[in-house]
Parts: C-alpha cells; sequence; structure tokens
C-alpha cells in the first residue's frame, strides 16, 4: 500500500511541476498508459502527490512519482523552447547545450547565411507529406512537388532526431543528425531508390 506524501513532499512536487510544465514519459504502470517517449504539459499536482498531465494523445493520465517514471524536458536557452532528444553543444561557447534546432541555425550563421535565408532553410515540409519518404514512388512525387523549391526542409524523425531533407528534380539527399552525434547523409536518385550513404562528420 502507497503512503500519502507530506504535505512538503506534495509541495516540492508543485514547485518541480508547475502548470505548463512540457515532459516526457519514460514508463507508466497502467495498461491505458501513453507510449514511451510520449510527450504532454502537467495540468496540476494533486493533494495526494498525482502528476496530472495533458498528453499529446490526448490522454490525461496522471503520473505517480516513484511509481511512473517521467521527466522534465530542458529548456534551450537560445530559443526559450522545451526540446526532447540530444541536445546540440552552441558554437559559440562550445559547452552550453541547447536544442537541435538551435544547433542547426548557430551552424547555418556559421555558413554565412543571412537570417532570411536561414528562414527559408528552416522550412518543415507538411505532415501530409512525410509518409512518402518511405516509397520510391513517394520520393518521386516529393521532387515533382517540390524540385523546384532550390532550399532545405527541416523536421524530425520517428526518433526524434533532426532532419534536413534537400529535393531536386535529380534527387533527394537526407541529413540525420543522430543521436551519437554523427551526420549521416542518405542519397536517393531520380527515380526515388536509394542512391548511398556517407557520413558528414560531428555535429556535437
Amino acid at each position: 500500500m502507497m503512503r500519502t506524501p507530506s504535505k512538503e513532499a506534495i509541495q516540492a512536487l508543485r514547485e518541480r511541476y508547475p502548470a505548463g510544465t512540457a515532459v516526457e514519459l519514460i514508463r507508466m504502470e497502467d495498461v491505458f498508459a501513453p507510449p514511451a517517449g510520449t510527450l504532454g504539459k502537467v495540468i496540476a499536482v494533486d493533494d495526494i502527490g498525482t502528476v496530472h498531465i495533458a498528453w499529446q494523445n490526448g490522454s490525461s493520465l496522471g503520473c505517480v512519482p516513484g511509481v511512473d517514471s517521467f521527466r522534465k524536458l530542458p529548456i534551450c536557452p537560445i530559443c526559450g523552447k522545451p526540446y526532447a532528444g540530444h541536445p546540440a553543444l552552441s558554437r559559440k561557447d562550445n559547452q552550453t547545450d541547447i536544442c537541435p534546432e538551435c544547433g542547426i541555425r548557430e551552424a547555418l550563421e556559421a555558413a554565412g547565411f543571412s537570417e532570411e535565408k536561414r528562414r527559408e532553410l528552416l522550412k518543415s515540409i507538411p505532415d501530409s507529406d512525410r509518409q512518402l519518404f518511405t516509397t520510391s514512388a513517394g520520393r518521386q512525387t516529393l521532387m515533382q512537388r517540390y524540385g523546384d523549391s532550390e532550399m532545405a526542409y527541416s523536421g524530425k524523425n520517428e526518433d526524434g532526431e533532426t532532419v534536413m531533407v534537400s529535393i531536386s528534380h535529380d534527387g533527394i539527399v537526407i541529413s540525420t543528425y543522430q543521436s551519437n552525434g554523427w551526420v549521416r547523409v542518405n542519397y536517393y536518385d531520380a527515380e526515388g531508390y536509394p542512391d548511398g550513404e556517407t557520413f558528414d562528420g560531428r555535429w556535437r
């Protein structure tokens, strides 16, 4: 039988997890639990210490500290937004952890791109088109739709890693900023078939 936390412990939980805090689920002891890795925002901590959370998949199951496992997401010191996955290392001091998106922005800035060009390069492909990357026919469709854009697109893969995509009528290049710190580059030809894979050094 679980003991009800003391008033002091509940107050400490409320200070650590105020309403709106971004969290990531690691494990929940409930048959209806959201999948591990689901993100959410804290609603409130009740009088028995349950942390109630609005999960991105629509669930509102609460987490019980000490029984369930979840973590408070870090806040990027540059953009002020919470982020999941592995951080990037800021190029400004080589010691501050920042979110992957800001890491890419700093890399583009270091490469000499203007602010306007950086905004263009960081545009995202609509969610409805992302599934097209999984087949050769789908990749051909993407080349037809985006081949004239002459810009790169950013997004996240299923592992939460940042991905930069360059699409032309001659093929697709996908650079994945992997959680292990390496940049993997995949090439696809004009027919949408794989055309090689390389590693382009470390990004952090």
